[in-house]
């Protein structure tokens, strides 16, 4: 065998395994409690967050990380405000607590309920985020990173593999 043909069948068995390992073995995640299903890149964790949750999965670095914080909304909240003004507030809230800059926003719909896109940057980082108003719940699906790096699975892709399912409270 030529050096060139056995070159090119070490590259054939070799580019199926390279191509394998590039690719993010999605794990699964579901919470009955909060009513929702989702995919993470990295094994996830729970933390609660007061009345809420917040389920995340992260690279060692922890300079990418993938998130969703679901919460209760006060009654009186809902009774005081429009759901368009929640989610401003919402919006305001996570640009104001990062310190960062609204790069891109949109309203955006999860199974028929409101809700918005927001892409943010700050110093050192870019955050893809989208918050849902469903019913007296909202939902936070995250990612926030480096700008510089590769996430191993699209922002795009993350929210939406996000999906509601009916929650046992």
């Amino acid at each position: 065998m030529s050096r060139i043909a056995a070159l090119a069948l070490a590259v054939a068995l070799v580019s199926p395994a390279l191509a394998q390992a590039q690719v993010p073995k999605v794990r699964p995640y579901t919470s009955a409690k909060w009513g929702f299903t989702a995919q993470f890149p990295w094994e996830p964790k729970e933390q609660p967050q007061g009345a809420g949750i917040t389920v995340a999965a992260g690279n060692v670095e922890d300079t990418i990380a993938y998130m969703i914080s679901a919460t209760p909304i006060d009654a009186e909240v809902l009774k005081q405000k429009t759901i368009p003004r929640i989610l401003d507030d919402a919006v305001k809230g996570a640009v104001d607590n990062v310190h960062g800059t609204v790069l891109e926003q949109r309203d955006v719909r999860i199974a028929g309920y409101p809700g918005r896109e927001v892409v943010i940057s700050g110093e050192g980082f870019k955050a893809h985020c989208r918050v849902y108003i469903v019913k007296d719940r909202m939902y936070l699906p995250m990612v926030i990173y480096k700008p510089e790096l590769k996430l191993p699975m699209a922002a795009d892709a993350f929210h939406a593999a996000f999906q509601l399912i009916a929650s046992k409270k």
